[in-house]
């Protein structure tokens, strides 16, 4: 079956699961991955800022409230974002992986492998999405994603 078909047969249970509970922020979440998908952006960061109103601080929500905005052009909310996501690291855990989306999110390639190196040594069961993520398909030509790829068994 075809991507688009299912992101709007997606799009279409998300929605009436809006129906039940507007509040639901893991709805919102996964319907802001969609759009980010379809490079939706501002759709995208709509869906996000109200996941991360109801979700009580998941660093997903956050990570990906700084990747949109960046990957749209709008780099100084991105950056602004990216200053939360790494305040709340100094005040709790984030995990490594959410850093490095959203240093990615800004094209700081550069940081965004390191967090990813600390990721591996953390053992961050996120990075199993690495693959199949479309968010690191810039990336996927690197040697240093190959080598990432290929030291946590995903060749």
């Amino acid at each position: 079956m075809d991507g688009v078909v299912r992101d709007e047969e997606a799009v279409d249970r998300l929605s009436k699961t809006f129906e039940i509970n507007p509040d639901f922020w893991i709805a919102r979440l996964m319907l802001a991955r969609i759009y980010i998908g379809q490079s939706r952006w501002n759709d995208a960061i709509a869906e996000l800022e109200k996941a991360r109103a109801t979700s009580g601080g998941n660093t997903e929500t956050i990570s990906l409230t700084a990747y949109a905005p960046a990957r749209s052009g709008r780099s100084d909310e991105a950056r602004k974002t990216m200053d939360e996501l790494q305040n709340g690291a100094d005040q709790g855990y984030v995990p490594s992986y959410n850093i490095a989306l959203a240093y990615n999110g800004l094209g700081e390639s550069g940081q965004a492998f390191h967090c990813l190196y600390d990721a591996i040594e953390r053992r961050d069961v996120r990075l199993i999405l690495l693959k199949v993520d479309h968010k690191w398909d810039n990336l996927r030509s690197d040697a240093r994603f190959l080598s990432i790829i290929k030291r946590i068994g995903l060749e």
